[in-house]
């Protein structure tokens, strides 16, 4: 019954100054031990998500994978209470069950730190009004548990979690801690609430306490004797063999039952990072076409203009092999969307000039990305795109004013905010980083010939 343990509350050491533990041995450890799930929700952010992923992908890879399963999630503070012992902040656990979810979660991060990056935290009005549609939560038994266990709270989160509200029921062998979960098991009878079981873990394994203890000692200034109520009471807040695990929550009244709706949630969580991708802008593609057709008008469209009605086989051949591989790869949008800012470029009479190994395209040329005409050089496009490679293609563009990057950035501000770009400006360069898209700007001085 234990052998397929989900664990639903674990920090890792990107929870900063909380965690006294590496994603790398958290994920090794989890899998090690055969569990079937764990989720990572670090406090008020989704740091440790990626590295996580890529942890468990590594084991994949490497056929070390005895079938770890990664959910998503985060621990949000409810009030500016960061200071407070970790046991007595008011938190709330979101866990991220599909694509729409994470979407959701992430918002409400961001939320989290509209006043910066301290003392991040979601008011619970906010929070119960906001979308949390493939989000279900989970209530710690610390915080709120221990410290106002309003009955109006719990009602109010299972109204606005339409019943994907759940507590959390931990069991640590101090008498401290165990105290507490009388007062769960009672707190879930009278608002007929649903239990899961958790290690609340926040270090791999036992020996990591005295890593926890000097990093709670760090967060508070403190010298070790001073802050010891910021300290957790033992060592039992680590991952643990099934053995263990068997010893610790049969003990629970409803275990069984317990373990039957953390097998149902981890069935109910379908999102991972695999799902994620780059959504380009779609405005500039008109009805009836699609990125990859689109861009063969563009192209043909250029090719008379460069060349008349008559271009060289060899640029007709070049084109048509760029095309096909630009198809394989799925860059069309791409190539479409530097085609874009280089269009409004000349509209707004800004002098730009691609770079690098993007004058290696003809398609750059015809579509006036490049200047290097390929009828006077023998190109070599895999030099900038090759199937040998999923990494995506860079084109640089130079602009000859200096205020061009920010143009630019509000050209396009509108479509990375739909596309979920990120789109980062400096007084050097304007990146959409997801596209590899750079801008740079040149001195005016510089002689365009």
């Amino acid at each position: 019954m234990f052998n397929d343990f989900n664990e639903w509350l674990c920090k890792t050491n990107f929870s900063f100054l909380h965690g006294a533990s590496h994603p790398r041995d958290i994920i090794e450890t989890a899998n090690a031990l055969g569990y079937q799930s764990i989720c990572i929700n670090d406090f008020d952010g989704a740091y440790g998500l990626a590295r996580c992923y890529r942890e468990l992908d590594y084991l994949r890879k490497n056929q070390l994978h005895q079938g770890l399963k990664l959910n998503y999630g985060a621990e949000i503070h409810l009030h500016s209470d960061h200071d407070l012992p970790v046991l007595l902040q008011d938190t709330l656990v979101l866990v991220a069950q599909n694509h729409q979810g994470y979407t959701n979660l992430n918002r409400l991060l961001s939320y989290a730190h509209r006043e910066g990056k301290s003392y991040a935290n979601i008011p619970l009005e906010y929070l119960l009004g906001s979308d949390v549609d493939g989000i279900f939560a989970i209530q710690p038994m610390r915080g709120r548990v221990r410290t106002q266990n309003s009955p109006s709270h719990h009602a109010e989160l299972k109204q606005c979690f339409e019943g994907r509200y759940f507590l959390a029921i931990s069991r640590h062998l101090h008498p401290a801690e165990d105290r507490w979960i009388k007062t769960t098991l009672e707190c879930a009878r009278r608002h007929k609430l649903e239990y899961i079981l958790t290690q609340d873990v926040f270090f791999h394994n036992r020996q990591q306490k005295c890593i926890s203890d000097l990093l709670q000692a760090i967060r508070t200034n403190r010298v070790f004797d001073q802050c010891r109520e910021h300290f957790f009471p033992n060592a039992e807040r680590c991952l643990h063999r099934v053995n263990e695990l068997e010893r610790l929550f049969t003990v629970i009244p409803g275990y069984r039952k317990a373990l039957g709706l953390s097998q149902s949630l981890n069935q109910s969580c379908q999102f991972d990072l695999d799902q994620l991708g780059y959504h380009y802008p779609r405005e500039m593609i008109p009805p009836g076409h699609d990125a990859q057709s689109y861009l063969r008008f563009l192209v043909n469209k250029g090719l008379q203009e460069k060349f008349g009605h008559n271009p060289p086989d060899k640029i007709v051949r070049q084109i048509e092999h760029e095309l096909v591989l630009i198809g394989k790869l799925n860059f069309a949008d791409y190539f479409l969307t530097v085609w874009d800012i280089v269009s409004w470029a000349r509209r707004q009479h800004i002098l730009c000039q691609g770079r690098g190994s993007a004058a290696n395209s003809s398609v750059c040329f015809v579509l006036g990305i490049t200047s290097v005409n390929p009828d006077q050089f023998d190109l070599l496009f895999e030099r900038f795109v090759s199937m040998d490679t999923s990494a995506m293609a860079v084109i640089v563009q130079q602009w000859l004013r200096m205020s061009s990057p920010s143009g630019a950035r509000d050209h396009y501000a509108r479509s990375v905010r739909h596309s979920g770009l990120m789109m980062d400006y400096s007084s050097k360069c304007l990146r959409l980083r997801q596209v590899a898209i750079f801008v740079e700007p040149v001195p005016e001085t510089l002689s365009w010939r």
